[in-house]
């Protein structure tokens, strides 16, 4: 099994954006419950995040050509299971935080959070050290490649997820991706990756558009309207995580009884915009469950 990591980049287009002003309205926050307390200090994370961002477009990165890495040429112990393990662990100790990343659109990003997540094996490895892991489990090679790239995102390696799961769910060649997979047994799933990406790059604007725009246009290649299988457990979780929160509970009233992924990327976007930490820290939580469910469900629960 190969990983071809190409140089260069060529972003999957979408219809340019309007941006939405930058406005700020008064928040009335209500005292956190338990569920959401822990989560505090990743939305004062997320929100100083939020104040350090700049404006300004994503240059290309061009380099020579594609670098090939053979995942079995990657030592991973006999089952693979430490190293996925570990992420999981971390995800359900810390979370996943709600912070607006901007995208490098490259093969190899040169910020890279996986390289100082602290996981030794990942500071070399990187993500086909996590595809090698779960193939040695026993997943299948497009179930790996995309399994690895819901990793990534729960370690906010944006770039790193786009790169695996693009070939899946996108029909032409990209620079950063390489051939794409037109047979992929989970190109849906890919495509879920997609919203999920595009939402923690959040306000930023790349090629096509802010990263919010990107997601809504990944909702409708996604889904076109349907539900997925994770959904039902997805918004019952988020009933459970918005109990102390009358911001959460008005958000998910709003959503009505069953899970909507624009209104979700919605309450994100408005989290953001009014540095609501009780609100973002509600958004991140979900976030991280969505993550487990899609990464459980894509993975066929094999780890």
């Amino acid at each position: 099994l190969q990983v071809i990591w190409p140089a260069s980049h060529s972003s999957p287009g979408v219809a340019p954006a309007r941006l939405l002003p930058r406005t700020r309205g008064a928040v009335t926050r209500n005292p956190c419950s338990s569920r959401l307390r822990s989560g505090m200090a990743l939305a004062a994370a997320g929100a100083a995040g939020f104040r350090r961002r700049h404006e300004g477009n994503r240059r290309s990165h061009l380099a020579a050509g594609p670098d090939v890495v053979d995942v079995e040429d990657l030592s991973v112990p006999e089952g693979g299971g430490d190293i996925v393990q570990a992420v999981l662990d971390r995800v359900a100790r810390d979370g996943v935080p709600l912070l607006e990343q901007r995208m490098e659109y490259v093969p190899e990003p040169e910020n890279s959070p996986l390289r100082a997540c602290g996981l030794p094996a990942l500071q070399a490895g990187g993500a086909p050290r996590l595809v090698a892991a779960l193939r040695a489990a026993g997943v299948g090679p497009d179930r790996a490649e995309v399994g690895a790239g819901i990793l990534c995102l729960m370690l906010r390696g944006v770039d790193e997820a786009h790169n695996l799961i693009t070939p899946h769910s996108w029909p032409s060649p990209t620079t950063y991706g390489g051939q794409p997979k037109h047979n992929s047994e989970v190109r849906r799933e890919a495509a879920y990756c997609h919203v999920i990406v595009h939402r923690m790059e959040g306000t930023h604007r790349g090629e096509y558009g802010t990263g919010f725009h990107n997601s809504n246009y990944w909702i409708g290649s996604a889904l076109g309207g349907a539900q997925h299988p994770i959904f039902e457990e997805l918004r019952a979780s988020a009933a459970e995580l918005a109990e102390g929160s009358s911001d959460a509970k008005a958000a998910l009233r709003a959503m009505g009884p069953k899970w909507d992924p624009r209104s979700f990327n919605r309450t994100c976007e408005e989290a953001l915009l009014t540095e609501d930490e009780e609100l973002t820290a509600f958004c991140a939580a979900v976030q991280a469950k969505e993550l487990r469910l899609l990464f459980d469900h894509t993975t066929l629960r094999l780890v």
